[in-house]
């Protein structure tokens, strides 16, 4: 454990930052922590850019950039907590085979399947029409 974690013990014995850089900066840590540790966020990052760069060429509206974006950290979201799921049955089970630990990080793994799915089918519905008109023109 960090030594400043034991001075920024609040009056219930809690472990509270200091201030907001030191917030920011323990945030921080679990962005890179879970670039680290899981891979497909590599592969998230990879679509999302690709998405960014089709979403600038094909000059897609405001209203279609805030969904494309929402759609962008609605995955994103759903890894990171799909991670937090994965440590947390980790940490409880440890090496062990647990039937509930399986299930637990199977329906947090299934968060990322829909939110990702959900991410496609906005996609497809925004992109599609785009390149067609581009093709028939």
């Amino acid at each position: 454990m960090e030594k400043g974690y034991i001075k920024n013990r609040n009056e219930k014995g809690l472990f509270k930052n200091k201030n907001f850089l030191n917030s920011l900066k323990h945030a921080l840590d679990g962005v890179i922590c879970v670039y680290k540790e899981e891979k497909n966020i590599m592969y998230h990052t990879l679509i999302a850019l690709i998405i960014i760069g089709l979403s600038i060429c094909l000059n897609i509206s405001k209203l279609e950039w805030l969904v494309i974006l929402l759609c962008i950290f609605l995955v994103f979201l759903m890894e990171f907590i799909n991670t937090i799921a994965e440590n947390i049955v980790d940490m409880l089970v440890g090496n062990r085979y647990d039937e509930t630990a399986k299930k637990v990080k199977d329906i947090a793994a299934a968060t990322v399947l829909l939110s990702a799915s959900f991410a496609s089918i906005i996609g497809i519905a925004i992109f599609v029409p785009k390149i067609i008109t581009l093709f028939i023109k």
